[in-house]
């Protein structure tokens, strides 16, 4: 129990202790739900949402227990509609950092399999809710493991759970600085998409291109049955060569998560 709270003889705490102490407890749990929502495969259908929540409610309870008791707690309606929508906010800013990640590589995906011939090829990806191409699935696949092998989801989670220290329950107001802190790490999307996909696509552009002066030069040879073929097995092929550099890539973009949604939290002051 948080001490300060005004409690009975036998130890129970009174009906004025109850009330700042739920309050207390669904602001620390705000926060923690955002994050879990705007999290990458937390918030997916491969998590259900009772064992979400079970694990929302036992880390927020856990977290709550070991803060000093709130000192500036909304007292009227508007001030706690207020203060829960920092809550999520703050959540939020935390694991989009994460989320822009996943969509990045994701585009990237999809900007290989639409000239290797394989956009017609799509498959219902349960992390992200989506339908994805099979390249897209592929290096979802990937960024998936690297976030989950290099604790980055542990990391946000401790990085949450220490912002409470710097930014107690029911301090936290939504600021226009955050909003443009993740408007710009959004460009993130295309950027990283075409730097990803780019060793891929040139040679996917430079097969098109020549099959183009193939199909002028030799007009009579049927190139439009030979492309999809020729697309997938080159495309296929400078996959393989440039998985190598892909991983190394998606390993240094993983890792900048944390600075990502540290710089995107700071603007609260955590």
């Amino acid at each position: 129990m948080n001490p300060g709270l005004p409690t009975l003889e036998a130890g129970l705490p009174t009906a004025e202790a109850l009330v700042p102490m739920g309050i207390g407890f669904i602001l620390v749990a705000a926060r923690l739900t955002a994050l879990f929502l705007a999290m990458p495969i937390f918030s997916g259908a491969t998590v259900s949402g009772q064992i979400r929540a079970a694990v929302i409610v036992v880390v927020s309870a856990a977290i709550y227990l070991s803060l000093p008791a709130p000192e500036h707690l909304p007292t009227d309606m508007l001030g706690l509609v207020l203060a829960l929508l920092g809550e999520l906010f703050v959540g939020f800013a935390a694991g989009f950092s994460a989320r822009i990640v996943f969509s990045a590589v994701e585009t990237a995906g999809q900007l290989l399999d639409m000239p290797m011939g394989l956009g017609f090829a799509n498959a219902v990806d349960p992390v992200s809710n989506s339908t994805q191409t099979v390249t897209s699935r592929l290096l979802g696949i990937m960024v998936a493991l690297m976030f989950l092998v290099m604790d980055v989801h542990l990391v946000l989670l401790r990085m949450v759970a220490d912002s409470f220290l710097v930014l107690p329950p029911g301090e936290a107001f939504i600021v226009p600085e955050v909003g443009m802190s993740l408007v710009s790490q959004s460009a993130l999307i295309f950027e990283g998409a075409v730097q990803l996909a780019a060793p891929v696509l040139l040679v996917l552009l430079a097969t098109l291109a020549a099959l183009g002066l193939l199909s002028k030069v030799a007009p009579q040879v049927n190139l439009f049955a030979l492309s999809f073929a020729i697309s997938i097995a080159l495309g296929l092929v400078a996959l393989r060569a440039a998985l190598p550099d892909m991983t190394a890539w998606l390993r240094n973009v993983v890792g900048n998560i944390e600075p990502m949604a540290l710089e995107a939290m700071s603007h609260f002051g955590a």
